[in-house]
């Protein structure tokens, strides 16, 4: 806009002035001066009316663009407003998934998930207290955690985290550095559990190591440590020849699966094979060692098998010793005697019969003196 003005201002000043000059004839030099005068006083005339008119195009451009710039940060509020309408609608709520219980529950959620639905409710950029807010809801009524919690309204996130470890019970940076030190497979657990149970170690060490300022753990030096724990913790030599070249470069967690998975693949391929030659699989999982195990445990119990069979063979030939054996019954004239036995009738002393086929009452009650002196 004001170049347009000054271009026009040139042309109008230059016909103007020309225009005069070409009109008049020549005359002498009177007038000549005359004509000067002339042209100069309607010159700078039509100068000044040529300024006005610029000031006034000025101006209204000055209006034109403050009424433009106004319009357009009106626009630019309404979509804001606009936009503010459509995330609140679609926004939803940040709820945590699943329920915090007991530790050891398995239907529950375990500290690592909530750590990580935490972290994406952040990412997300929820504010901190709706993200505190959602965890405490998560927990079950019943637990004196959430009473708890639910009482200090002043907790941040930070604090919140520490609690959860110390109510699932999780261990230290520390201990999970010695667990992640120390891992080896098991005798039932395959290469491929036993890496993934050590990269669970390395995760939940990571996330230990969060909490602890300043932190001795960094991300470099547990990735170091997990791959030495791979290397020397894993029992088949051929997974480990396999996966040994690629320990030494940065080697990602699916790269790292995906090469075991085929090692495990092409020893099985292997074994297999040997099996059905009828060959013997020359390479391991330590079986050996789990067969002179279960050697030693059968020579233990053959042992104790023999001692016990030697011991009821005792049992069987020594004789029992007869406690509280009657004495034999004697009458009162052999007791006198000191007789080792008695052929006499305790009713009537008689030697031709017993106290059972003797025919002679007593006339005392009972067995007689006979019968009650032999039962002393």
């Amino acid at each position: 806009m004001p170049s347009n003005c000054v271009l026009l201002f040139v042309v109008l000043v230059t016909v103007n002035i020309i225009k005069p000059i070409m009109s008049v004839p020549e005359p002498g030099a009177d007038n000549i001066e005359q004509v000067n005068e002339g042209t100069v006083q309607d010159s700078s005339s039509e100068i000044e009316i040529l300024r006005e008119r610029l000031s006034l195009l000025e101006k209204e451009r000055q209006d034109e663009r403050l009424k433009f710039d106004h319009e357009l940060l009106n626009i630019h509020k309404m979509q804001a407003k606009q936009i503010n309408v459509m995330t609140k609608t679609l926004q939803r709520d940040f709820k945590i998934s699943g329920q915090i219980g007991e530790p050891g529950q398995k239907d529950k959620l375990t500290f690592t998930s909530l750590i990580q639905q935490i972290d994406v409710g952040r990412k997300k950029d929820i504010p901190v207290g709706e993200v505190v807010a959602a965890v405490i809801k998560a927990i079950l009524p019943g637990l004196h955690l959430r009473s708890y919690l639910e009482g200090k309204r002043d907790i941040t996130l930070f604090e919140l985290c520490r609690t959860l470890r110390l109510h699932f019970r999780e261990k230290s940076a520390a201990e999970l550095y010695t667990c992640l030190t120390s891992a080896i497979q098991g005798p039932r657990e395959d290469p491929q559990d036993f890496v993934v149970r050590v990269l669970d170690l390395r995760q939940k060490l990571l996330i230990a190591a969060q909490e602890e300022e300043p932190s001795k753990y960094d991300s470099a030096l547990v990735q170091s440590l997990t791959l030495r724990t791979v290397e020397t913790g894993i029992r088949s030599t051929a997974v480990v020849s396999a996966i040994q070249p690629l320990l030494q470069k940065e080697l990602s967690d699916i790269d790292l699966l995906q090469t075991i998975n085929i090692a495990m693949g092409t020893e099985a391929e292997r074994s297999s094979k040997l099996k059905a030659k009828g060959q013997v699989n020359e390479i391991t999982e330590q079986k050996p060692q789990v067969d002179d195990k279960l050697a030693s445990e059968m020579a233990a119990i053959k042992e104790d098998l023999r001692t016990l069979t030697a011991q009821i063979s005792e049992l069987k030939v020594t004789p029992r010793p007869q406690q509280g054996a009657r004495k034999p019954a004697l009458c009162a004239k052999c007791r006198e005697n000191q007789a080792s036995s008695c052929e006499h009738c305790f009713r009537c002393g008689s030697t031709d019969h017993f106290k059972g086929g003797c025919k002679k009452r007593s006339s005392k009650p009972g067995n007689g003196n006979g019968s009650l002196q032999g039962d002393q």
